[in-house]
């Protein structure tokens, strides 16, 4: 008999735990098809029902409320075979047949097959069941969790269309209370942009569209605190939002007119293409400011993650540093919108059909440039 061992994670996602199985069932004959498992979950010391598991399959994904403790109990029992009647009283198997847990209640032992007399009772579906396998599982597991997640997080929205969610954020509420909150967008000097609502009770997360690619606060507070949504200092909780998905873009279609495009002054095309040369030069130009201005963001950005990890406060000195970067990030922006393509004043790269062509063909290659073309 093999004794059941289980871990958890909670690294998958806030609001969920992640149950392992991690039996030797390699070491002997048996085999994990060779026994049922179940599992019961107490919250805060108390049995909650709907976290109880009879599907014997794993892992388990449970769902958890932030900031709270929880128990594991997982009990082990044995597949019903025919080749091991007769059962002894009060042995507890998992028929395979009918997906079900059985407690052979003969005293004399029984040959019978579960669910065909009345030797067996079906172990109830509920925690009402936690007393048999308590006493009669042959083998059993406990474990204690909690899972403390930052109160509130921050995630980019990812889809296949990147014109629909490119600036698509989703956030979300992980703090254990059910208080609404009033998320409030401002740009890095405070300026209020637009407000919403989460609503624990509802959903614990909502998706915000921003404006333009930029440097974005996110204000949370309890919606009752919230006397004028649009001033900064009614907020106590900050997240700060780095969307430049348009730099990425742009990037990107300047590496594939620098790298990816014929050469105007191949055989192919004798004598030379001036306006394609002069496009390459262009593209190649904006490319190294892209590239030099892109790597100071990106060190910057990371430095403000790392020293402000997990603190939701927004002091001077803070906001003063996310200024500098708001800075830099208008600089960046100014080439990623025209994007070595020479247009009239106010039309954007993105609005030009050969990046379209160009984007919507690299997205969907699947092995660098050589197939851009």
């Amino acid at each position: 008999m093999i004794q059941i061992v289980i871990t958890a994670d909670l690294t998958t996602n806030c609001g969920y735990a992640k149950i392992n199985n991690e039996s030797l069932y390699s070491v002997i004959p048996d085999s994990r098809a060779d026994y049922g498992i179940v599992l019961f979950v107490k919250k805060n010391g108390v049995f909650d029902y709907n976290l109880s598991d009879f599907t014997n399959s794993d892992p388990w994904y449970i769902p958890i409320v932030n900031h709270t403790p929880y128990e594991v109990y997982a009990f082990q029992v044995p597949v019903w075979k025919l080749a091991d009647v007769p059962y002894a009283v009060h042995s507890v198997v998992y028929d395979i047949s009918t997906g079900l847990f059985w407690h052979n209640t003969n005293a004399l032992g029984t040959s019978t097959v579960p669910g065909t007399g009345t030797d067996w009772v079906q172990i109830p579906n509920s925690v009402g069941g936690y007393g048999l396998f308590n006493t009669y599982a042959s083998s059993g597991a406990t474990i204690t969790l909690q899972q403390d997640c930052p109160d509130y997080s921050l995630s980019k929205v990812q889809c296949d269309d990147e014109s629909i969610c490119c600036k698509t954020w989703r956030v979300c509420d992980n703090s254990s209370n059910t208080e609404i909150k009033r998320i409030t967008i401002f740009d890095y000097n405070g300026n209020y942009i637009s407000t919403t609502t989460i609503d624990p009770v509802v959903s614990l997360c909502v998706n915000i569209i921003l404006p333009d690619s930029g440097v974005y606060i996110v204000g949370i507070e309890w919606e009752a605190d919230v006397l004028d949504s649009t001033d900064i200092s009614q907020y106590n909780s900050f997240l700060v939002i780095y969307e430049y998905c348009q730099l990425q873009h742009c990037a990107q279609y300047l590496i594939d007119q620098v790298l990816c495009s014929n050469d105007p002054c191949s055989e192919v095309c004798n004598p030379c293409n001036q306006d394609a040369i002069i496009r390459q030069q262009n593209a190649r130009t904006e490319l190294n400011r892209l590239v030099a201005l892109f790597g100071t963001l990106i060190a910057m950005i990371n430095a403000e993650r790392i020293k402000y990890l997990g603190y939701y406060s927004y002091n001077a000195t803070r906001a003063d540093f996310v200024s500098k970067i708001g800075i830099l990030m208008l600089q960046v922006n100014e080439i990623s919108i025209r994007c070595g393509i020479c247009t009239s004043a106010g039309v954007k790269a993105t609005d030009n059909p050969t990046f379209q062509q160009v984007i919507s063909t690299s997205t969907n290659r699947s092995s660098g440039c050589t197939e851009c073309n």
